[in-house]
């Protein structure tokens, strides 16, 4: 087993709340990465259910996994303050239930080495249901050029939990801004893409996981203000002024008719 004595080369981050459900898919494809050289850092919000047992039992054989227990600051705070403890040279950003493929921080940080300038890379997802059963792909944008004009329409063109991203840029920038607490993910890609530049590996590298209870879901609204806010200050930031959001892409909220067809879309795709 891998110590954290040693320095990682990737530090995994993330933030859990009562994902009893989803986390042992979470946890097991982190812990059997083919790049062994990591360090994983968890902060439980306080969660109700069996999360925090469960991570104290995966902690426990594996000294790369360091977790801990606390009340719900936010979840932005949250994040910045488990990338505060990060050593790796890179940071990689996972949800409690989402499930990383085995040689997904290989092949990105192979990528990173090799390709310099580039200070964030995200790949293609595979979205699934809540059962964990495959939709079917959402092939991002691969060019600099593409993901940028994207992310400053308002559509997030990097998915959070696919991306890695250079600690040093990370910092350079400021982090998380605290201020946000969805679209956050948003707001850095575009603070990033003004020291480096952005891609995604054209290759399914993340199971992403559709459920009610998400964050994209229960916040949409404010979600949808967070991410217009981020690219307001976008523009300002780069003296932009001809731009405009891309028509409304958020899912549906949880409690609206429209969530109905949404997964009836999401049936079709399937």
């Amino acid at each position: 087993m891998t110590s954290t004595s040693e320095t990682p080369i990737v530090s995994v981050f993330m933030a859990v709340y009562n994902c009893h459900n989803f986390l042992p898919e979470a946890l097991d494809s982190i812990a059997s990465q083919t790049l062994a050289e990591i360090e994983f850092l968890v902060a439980d919000d306080d969660s109700t259910d069996r999360t925090w047992t469960t991570l104290q039992d995966y902690a426990a054989p594996d000294s790369r996994l360091i977790v801990n227990s606390q009340e719900d600051g936010g979840l932005t705070i949250t994040l910045n303050a488990l990338v505060s403890k990060a050593r790796g040279k890179f940071l990689a950003r996972m949800c409690g239930d989402d499930i990383a493929l085995a040689d997904k921080l290989q092949k990105q940080c192979t990528f990173l080495y090799s390709h310099t300038e580039c200070v964030a890379v995200g790949s293609t997802t595979i979205r699934m249901d809540a059962k964990g059963r495959p939709i079917g792909p959402v092939e991002p944008p691969t060019s600099r050029i593409d993901i940028d004009q994207k992310n400053l329409r308002g559509f997030t063109s990097m998915h959070h939990t696919s991306v890695i991203m250079r600690a040093e840029a990370f910092r350079q920038v400021g982090g998380y801004d605290e201020n946000i607490y969805t679209a956050q993910d948003l707001n850095l890609w575009l603070r990033l893409a003004e020291i480096g530049t952005l891609a995604n590996i054209a290759e399914p590298l993340l199971k992403y996981r559709l459920h009610r209870n998400s964050i994209s879901v229960k916040k949409r609204a404010i979600q949808r203000a967070n991410a217009r806010a981020a690219c307001e200050m976008a523009w300002a930031r780069r003296g932009l002024s001809d731009i405009k959001l891309e028509a409304d892409y958020w899912r549906a909220d949880a409690q609206s008719t429209a969530f109905e067809d949404d997964l009836v879309r999401t049936g079709w795709q399937a």
